[in-house]
């Protein structure tokens, strides 16, 4: 301690001069060795096993790798070796070291070495980063062109680490915690007015989309009906151009039927007319000849005869030329009517084109407003990402808001274990300072000391005079007292600290019962004196896999509605029941319970009952959100003036 006292006196003499330098002979890299030095002499490691003090430096400034590299050179840390590790990036080494100082120009890197050790006692060291919420020790420049550092001192007790008040007299500040928190609630406002804008353009990316399958419904019906018609007129075309062919067959085998009746009836004239030829020379024979007449009457009857049937045939010949001309005549009709049927039909099939060609352009814009639509839905992708960013976010600042409200109650059951340990040191310096002046006696003795009786007559008489024996009878009842009060504030943080620590992405082992007592100790100042709680815990009941911050977030957020539920006194019952593969928690309390309006809207984001100030509307949605991500369920019973029963129910293995 003597040690450390000595070069915290000069850090702070050298930072005194600093300013009178004005030749600059100490350079600012120095500077920064002496913080780090001096950084490491006033933490207490816990865990002091390690054999030599690793520091971690992640920088490219080769003026402070060298004046580290001459640190660890020249001097020790605890009476320990220093290992100085310089990287480039953050990897597994990380994990190795006590200390890690990370420079301006890597400081991008922090939050990724945050992560890594959080929880771990190892204490990071930054270089002008600007988000104090995350800062251990944090040097920056001053308006003065001087060196200061910052401090966030509850960040340092959660990894496990004790700081000492005296290193505030290097010249660094403490970091204004309640300040953080003001301005994490006007972050966590901000992001509430974007998620309201995000979640507008949702529902009007959602309206679209509901349009434009409205639209594509439509225009597919349309090709449907579009596609059964063209199919129906092409049978109906196909069997035409069947008709049409056969009708020219017919007509081409009646052509030529005609045309070989034409030729008979040509020959048959011929005939006849050879005929009366033959009959004016016999006529010219019967003038000549009266005998040869009678002869050849007979045969001439015969002739005669034979004439009047074929003059009978031929008139038969005509007719059925007539008619032959009747049924050309009627073919021809017939002949007129196809081709016109088939120029319609031409018609027809050209207007059926112009209807396929707009089919196409129709389907090219379908086409188009189906690309629109895979457009449309990678943005709704991308706002769906950032919309699940915003959750994550709004957890932790649920998270933190939770913190800030449990700030005041926290503090003050801090306070009471803390004022405990303070009377307890003040008795036993008193005590102390009873038995001192006979301590001191004691030590003088020798076994050369001379007068040795009357020595110790001196001492009974001291003992007497400044009660040496109540005193000595006190001492270890107070230590007790004041183990009991360290214990008290340790638990509390312990608490907190198990609460407030952020997910791995891992699922991890939890112990339901553990968690209720931590959320019941984290919210006592707000139940105690006026609600009683009934625990009933099923024994049964062994650790489980979850994400352990998520799920102490729904027994932190649905114990503290039970508790605001509760206007003056009344009962809390909280129990624990191995059903199967799942675990059922139960919260019932005799408040003022809830109307069917309010528990229809319960979960919603940014609703609720509370006064402004009291509360975000955040906790059960976020709370529901978490228990649908474990594949669990949460249902609510309750009625307005009866109370309300919480009961969420947790499988033992996530699928």
């Amino acid at each position: 301690m003597k040690k450390a006292h000595k070069y915290l006196f000069v850090l702070v003499v050298a930072c005194f001069l600093l300013p009178l330098t004005s030749n600059a002979q100490i350079k600012r890299s120095q500077i920064i060795g002496s913080y780090i030095y001096n950084f490491a002499n006033n933490i207490t490691w816990k865990n002091q096993k390690f054999e030599s003090f690793n520091i971690v430096l992640i920088s490219s400034n080769i003026e402070i790798i060298n004046e580290l590299k001459n640190l660890a050179l020249k001097r020790k840390v605890h009476e320990k070796n220093i290992i100085l590790t310089v990287l480039d990036a953050p990897n597994s080494k990380v994990l190795d070291a006590q200390l890690v100082f990370i420079t301006f120009d890597k400081i991008n890197y922090y939050m990724n070495v945050f992560d890594m050790v959080e929880g771990k006692e190892i204490v990071i060291v930054s270089e002008d980063f600007d988000n104090k919420s995350y800062v251990m020790l944090n040097l920056f420049d001053s308006e003065d062109n001087t060196v200061k550092f910052e401090i966030n001192k509850p960040n340092i007790l959660n990894q496990n680490l004790e700081i000492s008040d005296e290193i505030l007299l290097m010249g660094g500040t403490k970091i204004d915690v309640a300040e953080i928190y003001l301005k994490s609630q006007h972050t966590l406002r901000a992001m509430e007015l974007k998620m309201d804008s995000f979640l507008l353009k949702l529902d009007s990316l959602q309206t679209k989309i509901n349009e434009s399958n409205l639209q594509v419904q439509s225009q597919n019906n349309l090709i449907d009906k579009q596609v059964f018609l063209i199919d129906s007129q092409q049978v109906f075309y196909n069997k035409l151009l069947n008709k049409i062919k056969e009708d020219r067959v017919f007509i081409t085998k009646q052509a030529e039927l005609l045309n070989n009746q034409k030729y008979n009836l040509k020959i048959l004239k011929d005939s006849l007319l050879s005929n009366k030829d033959i009959l004016s020379e016999q006529r010219l024979k019967i003038v000549n000849s009266k005998s040869v007449l009678d002869q050849k009457i007979s045969e001439i009857d015969s002739v005669n005869k034979e004439i009047e049937s074929r003059n009978l045939l031929l008139h038969d010949k005509d007719s059925l030329i007539e008619k032959q001309r009747q049924i050309l005549y009627l073919f021809g009709i017939i002949i007129f009517i196809v081709v016109l049927f088939v120029f319609f039909s031409v018609v027809w099939i050209r207007q059926i084109r112009k209807k396929n060609q707009k089919l196409f352009e129709q389907r090219q814009k379908i086409h188009q407003i189906n690309s629109k639509l895979i457009e449309n839905n990678e943005e709704l992708k991308t706002t769906l990402e950032e919309i699940k960013q915003m959750q994550q976010q709004l957890v932790q600042s649920e998270k933190m808001a939770s913190l800030g409200v449990l700030s005041a109650g926290i503090a003050h059951e801090i306070n009471n274990p803390i004022n405990f340990v303070y009377a307890g040191i003040n008795s036993l310096l008193r005590d102390f300072q009873d038995i001192e002046p006979i301590i001191n006696e004691v030590s003088k003795l020798t076994p050369e000391t001379e007068n040795l009786p009357k020595k110790i007559e001196k001492i009974i008489k001291l003992k007497e005079e400044n009660y040496f024996d109540e005193a000595f009878e006190a001492i270890p009842a107070i230590i007790s007292d004041i183990k009991l009060g360290a214990d008290r504030t340790a638990e509390i943080i312990k608490g907190l600290r198990s609460f407030s620590r952020t997910e791995k992405g891992e699922l991890q082992l939890f112990d339901l019962r553990e968690g209720i007592d931590v959320a019941l100790l984290l919210l006592k100042n707000k139940y105690k004196n006026h609600i009683e709680i009934i625990r009933d815990f099923d024994e049964n009941i062994t650790e489980f896999l979850c994400y352990p911050g998520k799920i102490n977030q729904v027994l932190l957020n649905i114990i503290s509605n039970a508790i605001d539920a509760i206007e003056e006194k009344g009962t809390i019952t909280i129990t624990t029941k191995k059903s199967g593969e799942n675990i059922l928690f139960k919260v019932k309390d005799d408040g003022v319970g809830m109307s069917k309006e309010v528990k229809e809207r319960i979960f919603d984001p940014f609703f609720t009952t509370k006064s402004v100030g009291k509360g975000t509307g955040l906790g059960l949605s976020i709370t529901y959100g978490i228990i649908q991500e474990h594949n669990g369920s949460i249902k609510i019973i309750s009625e307005l003036g009866l109370g309300s029963e919480f009961l969420v129910t947790l499988p033992t293995n996530i699928k």
